[in-house]
């Protein structure tokens, strides 16, 4: 019976990683509800005052880069912390979904607002805005993915972890689940580029359109 049930168990975990494209399949899914909620909420008369005023206060702010990397280590830190607590509970991957869902929601209610204050310069302000820290966050989400997996089976006592567990790339079901070093460089990265190269490229932006 319990090698029953662990066959059933690792079956549904393999399920999982081969579904993989399909978890980040809500990200845009995701940004088009966020478009559309931020029509149904958002003011112009309102987003103009807050559009103003984050423009006057990027113009004016002198950045103290230390300071902005440790916020930021911070801020990211607590985000996989919350990632590893969902992992610890039995619908952890399903609440991984729901997170990739609730960013790409996130991101279309933004564009929507920049959109309708400036329309094609607010688009492009916010397309900078997660430029280039935004491309090492998705790579780590979409191999965090696996990790996420990872910690999961091993709260669930699936037999697959043993093999993930020593670091080595396996294939499931024609997913190859890579090392972990993969998704912690690409976060280290993230967090650089954000503190050091984002504000560069963000400001060079504000001024361009004076």
């Amino acid at each position: 019976l319990k090698c029953v049930v662990d066959m059933k168990r690792n079956r549904s975990i393999n399920e999982l990683l081969s579904r993989k494209q399909n978890v980040f399949i809500l990200f845009p899914a995701g940004f088009i509800c966020g478009v559309i909620l931020g029509a149904l909420i958002l003011k112009e008369e309102q987003l103009k005052t807050v559009t103003d005023f984050l423009v006057k206060c990027i113009k004016e702010i002198t950045v103290y880069y230390p300071l902005l990397f440790l916020y930021i280590a911070y801020e990211r830190l607590k985000n996989i912390l919350f990632l590893f607590m969902c992992s610890c509970l039995p619908f952890g991957p399903y609440l991984y979904a729901c997170i990739i869902a609730l960013l790409g929601m996130g991101l279309g209610v933004m564009m929507y607002g920049f959109a309708v204050c400036a329309g094609f310069s607010g688009i492009a302000f916010v397309l900078v805005s997660f430029f280039p820290h935004g491309i090492f966050y998705c790579i780590m989400f979409y191999y965090g993915y696996e990790y996420f997996l990872l910690i999961w089976m091993r709260r669930q006592g699936g037999d697959l972890y043993s093999q993930l567990a020593k670091g080595e790339s396996i294939s499931v079901y024609g997913v190859k689940i890579q090392k972990i070093y993969i998704p912690i460089v690409v976060a280290i990265i993230g967090v650089l580029t954000e503190c050091y190269v984002n504000p560069f490229f963000v400001k060079m932006f504000v001024n361009f359109l004076d």
